[in-house]
């Protein structure tokens, strides 16, 4: 692809480039904070069925067996896996249909990329719209997505808050 954009780009160039987007991702998988862990922590001790829907590529995805958080999900969905993406209808109702339960018994939390948030209420879903680091990075798009969403958070550990 980069190729047909510009040709005069190097493969070593390409390779650097794609080995520090590897980097990146992984670290964001390994450097959870640890109020989100304990959230995560407390679901599971309440026996709530976690799931991880992303649409996450191969490379963005390789090192999600060594991140802390894996062991908290019951089941991960990633697009690239899936064949599906959010916010195709069908990768929600993969989800449901793995865990089992019906749409009205469950939530989802995102930050509304993809117009994920959207597609979960499309799907019978109960939806947070989480908007902490949307805050800093794209705070233009925060009141758009409150409205798109149910509930509001700032920050994950506001569910038990």
């Amino acid at each position: 692809m980069v190729n047909a954009i510009n040709p005069e780009i190097s493969d070593s160039k390409i390779e650097e480039v794609v080995e520090k987007r590897r980097i990146r991702f992984e670290e964001r998988l390994m450097k959870i904070p640890n109020k989100n862990l304990l959230v995560l922590e407390k679901l599971k001790s309440m026996n709530k069925k976690t799931v991880l829907l992303s649409n996450a590529d191969v490379l963005e995805s390789r090192a999600w067996n060594k991140s802390p958080i894996s062991k908290y999900f019951d089941f991960v969905f990633f697009s690239c896996e899936a064949g599906y993406a959010k916010p195709d209808l069908e990768i929600y109702q993969l989800c449901l249909d793995k865990i089992s339960e019906p749409a009205k018994n469950c939530v989802f939390i995102g930050d509304g990329g993809s117009n994920e948030l959207v597609a979960a209420k499309q799907a019978g879903i109960e939806t947070i719209f989480i908007s902490g680091i949307m805050k800093t990075y794209l705070p233009e798009k925060v009141e758009k997505r409150k409205k798109q969403a149910d509930f509001h958070i700032e920050y994950l550990d506001e569910l038990f808050s």
